[in-house]
């Protein structure tokens, strides 16, 4: 059971890695590649011995109790943090002005609103306007 009592157990969780992809057939708005971003090309075992390489340090790091800096480290690079732009609330299509300030404790995008309001979007939830 990944479910003990109230509390998660344990988790399985994917990871999709674009390494040489020039073209994409996906309708995503910005797909990218290790390849359109560093120019070189990477061979799959090679891409595979690193990633497994730095999840385990990740991992002896979370054993070491070092969650405060491994979440600091991530809510760092959150896409447009603490920069003001217009989203647009999936449901109903309405643009808003706000700024991402976070993640909160599960794992919803923490932002704040014009009007000084915080208010946090599950997956799907909100989306980028251009």
């Amino acid at each position: 059971h990944f479910l003990n009592s109230a509390q998660l157990s344990a988790s399985v969780v994917g990871i999709g890695l674009n390494l040489n992809q020039t073209h994409f057939a996906s309708d995503a708005t910005n797909p990218g590649s290790v390849w359109l971003e560093t120019g070189l090309r990477h061979e799959p075992e090679t891409a595979l011995t690193e990633l497994l390489a730095l999840l385990y340090a990740y991992y002896c790091r979370l054993q070491a109790g070092a969650w405060a800096s491994i979440e600091e480290a991530y809510q760092a690079k959150l896409y447009r943090r603490d920069r003001w732009a217009t989203y647009m609330r999936c449901v109903t299509g309405n643009p808003f002005e706000g700024c991402i300030r976070g993640i909160d404790a599960y794992g919803r995008l923490t932002m704040e609103l014009k009007d000084g309001r915080q208010e946090h979007f599950a997956f799907k939830e909100v989306g980028y306007c251009v």
